[in-house]
């Protein structure tokens, strides 16, 4: 443990239980009304490289707003990442069930992509 944090920094907390990365980084967000709410950034596997996440991200700020996302810019970050480590088999499944997804590339992920779809799991499950 070193020393605080100052104003409106951050945190870096170890969450509880056995996991990979248990060490999290959040930040403090305000919405329009100004009342604040942490919002977890990233997650690490020791302390100092979740402070040192903590420091890149207060050199310069990226988005982590989740509820703009789209499905399509959501699948582009996640290819240009993870795409290149799966096998070729699963590379060409992986674009082609992404390729059926067409109609909703424009909808923003977690609000109206999930709403969408939870009411069809709900009749197929009944």
């Amino acid at each position: 443990m070193g020393k605080r944090n100052p104003n409106n920094y951050g945190c870096v907390t170890k969450l509880k239980g056995k996991r990979s990365r248990p060490w999290i980084v959040k930040v403090t967000v305000y919405d329009s009304e100004g009342r604040a709410r942490q919002v977890p950034v990233d997650y690490a596997e020791t302390e100092e490289q979740a402070n040192i996440i903590l420091a890149q991200y207060n050199n310069n700020p990226w988005n982590i707003d989740r509820n703009k996302v789209t499905l399509l810019e959501l699948y582009r970050r996640w290819s240009e990442v993870q795409l290149s480590k799966l096998g070729k088999s699963t590379q060409a499944s992986s674009k082609t069930a992404f390729n059926h997804c067409q109609k909703y590339y424009g909808m923003k992920y977690l609000l109206e992509f999930i709403r969408h779809l939870v009411p069809r799991y709900a009749r197929l499950n009944a």
